[in-house]
């Protein structure tokens, strides 16, 4: 290897252990602009795409690395990871197959764990983070991803006892944040004050501040110190908000394009897809009560769940690719193609992604909130899918989303005026949504009845389904089948209806968002 180039992947390497991942970007350009048959240049590229949620070109850069050096079995296993990371699960399972470590480091077993992780083997994922962790018991981020995985699995305590542990080995900021996430503290119980003093700390990073930051809200909203709460979540989503290249009016006109795209004359001239019935898509905004829903339904003996995946919004993005100029493409732009995607061929290709290999349940379910953009291609490519719409009181809905760190497609929560006119513009799309899509397919049910009537509730949803009710269902609970929302620790409880109004408890605070949502038209009087 030639001196400049090992310097330039110093460089990289660099900047990768300090996290300046737009100067390690530059540098991986500069390096592969120099010398394109660098196979670890479009590795160490990859990770930095991945780290900047570029995850398609994290993908192709790595393919270009195993081109390179096919036998490179840590290329390999990057591969799956960034495979896993872009829904392919069948993918990354068959690559991680093929990967050949004679002697697994920490660090190869925790990416393993990864892949496992984002492929929903959570069993097998907390094995392999187990086994870091006692390789290397000094490295604080094997134990925070081994609370990760104890949390999906419902094994509380023992996350939280991970957590501290990574605490106390390397102050992770995701991990106090985990640890406030799992439970509900008390005033002899909590960590606010080990947090305060930890964010008097001048040189901390935005994003480990933003971590902080939400942990201590959560913390002090559990012990009853509201007004100080609220000021914790309105710094950590202005820090986090700062971060963001969002601009809301992109997502606003993603919305005017669907209701104009998407009609009742326009949709039944798109070409159809395989009439299969499995496929139920739980939709809404987060935190309105998505995760409860899957897991009521998850219970039915007749029904499993593949969690929140993005597989259609993958397949819909690579078709509405192929018809648009590269340079123009946009969300908005996809919109106004979906009447010229094949919607026949999406359909097979998402079941072809997301059915089970072996069994035939009754229902399939795809958690994945934000689809409600896509309800009227679902109808068209998936025409016997079943689309359940979850709707929350809106000013509920609006704090339960800006107080949680939403990270994904939701760039909207970290601003209450933000939040305000996109909760208007959803609450137009889902009526849009409910005028054109027929009954027997498209059903929007209320987080407020669902927790003060959840026989009740449950059992109408059955009958959308066209199962059975089991009364095992109120029991979700109970179930040992993994979560890894936001909610994954509320879902391990009965119901509870101590969320309805809880935003009143700052009423003050919350003034304006209550009369932009009224002044949109929106009923919050009751609410």
């Amino acid at each position: 290897m030639q001196e400049h180039t090992k310097n330039r992947l110093a460089s990289v390497l660099a900047c990768m252990a300090r996290r300046d991942w737009r100067q390690a970007h530059q540098h991986c350009e500069m390096l592969l602009h120099a010398q394109p048959d660098c196979a670890e240049g479009w590795y160490l590229f990859s990770q930095v795409k991945l780290e900047l949620g570029a995850l398609q070109q994290a993908v192709s850069s790595v393919r270009r690395a195993v081109a390179l050096e096919t036998d490179n079995s840590r290329f390999r296993l990057h591969l799956a990871v960034a495979l896993a990371h872009v829904a392919d699960q069948q993918a990354a399972l068959e690559t991680l197959s093929t990967v050949r470590l004679a002697a697994p480091s920490a660090a190869e077993h925790a990416l393993v764990g990864t892949v496992l992780s984002l492929c929903n083997h959570h069993e097998y994922a907390m094995q392999s983070f187990l086994q870091a962790s006692e390789m290397t018991p000094e490295e604080p981020r094997h134990w925070l991803n081994l609370a990760l995985a104890q949390r999906a699995l419902g094994h509380v305590w023992r996350a939280e006892e991970c957590c501290s542990r990574a605490i106390s080995l390397g102050d992770l900021p995701q991990a106090h944040y985990l640890r406030a996430e799992l439970g509900t503290h008390t005033l002899g119980n909590n960590h606010v004050a080990d947090l305060q003093k930890r964010l008097q700390d001048p040189s901390l990073p935005v994003t480990d501040r933003v971590y902080l930051q939400f942990a201590l809200g959560k913390e002090q909203e559990d012990v009853g110190s509201f007004a100080e709460a609220f000021q914790a979540f309105q710094l950590a989503n202005s820090l986090h908000r700062s971060t963001l290249r969002y601009r809301l009016d992109a997502d606003l006109s993603v919305i005017e394009a669907l209701v104009s795209e998407h009609t009742k004359v326009a949709l039944p001239n798109w070409p159809t897809g395989p009439d299969d019935s499995r496929p139920v898509f739980i939709v809404g905004l987060p935190r309105s009560g998505t995760t409860l829903v899957e897991r009521i339904l998850q219970t039915h003996s007749g029904v499993v769940s593949r969690g929140e995946r993005s597989d259609l919004a993958i397949e819909i993005s690579a078709q509405g690719r192929g018809l648009l100029d590269s340079g123009k493409v946009t969300a908005a732009a996809l919109v106004e193609a979906s009447g010229r995607m094949d919607t026949a061929a999406l359909g097979a290709r998402y079941l072809q992604r997301v059915m089970p290999g072996t069994g035939r349940p009754l229902r399939v379910i795809d958690k994945m909130p934000i689809n409600y953009l896509y309800c009227g291609l679902i109808r068209s490519a998936l025409p016997e899918a079943r689309i359940v719409a979850v709707r929350r009181a809106p000013m509920d809905s609006c704090f339960a989303a800006w107080k949680s760190l939403l990270l994904g497609p939701y760039g909207f929560t970290y601003d209450l005026a933000d939040m305000a006119r996109y909760y208007a513009e959803f609450h137009r799309l889902m009526a849009h949504w409910r005028e054109i899509l027929p009954e027997s397919h498209y059903q929007e049910v209320f987080y407020e009845d669902l927790v003060v009537q959840p026989e009740a509730t449950s059992k109408a949803l059955c009958g959308f389904l066209g199962l059975d009710w089991e009364p095992a269902m109120l029991d979700f609970h109970r179930s040992t089948a993994p979560s890894v929302t936001a909610s994954a620790s509320q879902v391990r409880q009965p119901i509870y209806r101590s969320s309805i109004g809880r935003w009143r408890h700052y009423a003050e605070q919350l003034a304006p968002l209550q009369q932009a949502l009224a002044e949109a038209g929106l009923d919050v009087k009751g609410d």
